[in-house]
């Protein structure tokens, strides 16, 4: 809109939606003309009124913890058969010594 610059209020981090406010008119703290970052693995934790800079930190979004849990589920699927395939070929060893060596 015409006249009008997006304004963020600093105070509620979880909205940051911009807010319409009067070009002419000042802003102050607790808000800022200072766009804030956006994405999907970003969580906003803060402004800095010195520098007007956001504080924020990257974070896993819920499809890589799900990706990760996956691969970590396939990955213990794999070592088990691993290891059923390892008791299956030591008892298969241990008949053949018992028919080869008997005692």
């Amino acid at each position: 809109m015409d006249g009008f610059k997006n304004v963020y209020d600093t105070r509620d981090l979880t909205n940051l939606q911009p807010m319409l406010w009067p070009e002419r008119k000042q802003v102050f703290n607790p808000y800022t003309e200072v766009d804030p970052p956006s994405d999907a693995n970003i969580k906003v934790t803060g402004f800095n009124f010195n520098t007007q800079t956001w504080q924020y930190m990257e974070v896993a979004t819920p499809e890589d913890v799900q990706n990760q849990d996956q691969q970590l589920t396939d990955a213990m699927m794999a070592i088990a058969e691993l290891y059923e395939q390892k008791l299956l070929l030591e008892n298969r060893v241990a008949e053949l010594e018992a028919i080869v060596l008997p005692k």
